[in-house]
């Protein structure tokens, strides 16, 4: 599980990587996700999700880069 957790988080990270430019863009990004997942945004690191939360911000992530794609 704890790899499964690992290939994961690194998913999540390429992904949310591609949605920001600036480190305040990276910033609201992080809140937005945080708003999405019902969590603070002190607590939206992918870091310190567990697996479900990673599977959910896996979810919103893929679907963010898909709706950015088709514009």
């Amino acid at each position: 599980m704890v790899d499964d957790e690992k290939i994961l988080r690194n998913k999540c990270h390429e992904l949310f990587d591609m949605l920001w430019y600036t480190k305040s863009d990276r910033t609201r990004k992080y809140m937005k996700l945080a708003k999405e997942l019902g969590i603070r945004a002190k607590e939206c690191h992918f870091s310190m999700m567990d697996e479900r939360t990673l599977r959910r911000a896996y979810e919103i992530l893929c679907r963010w880069v898909a709706s950015r794609r088709s514009k």
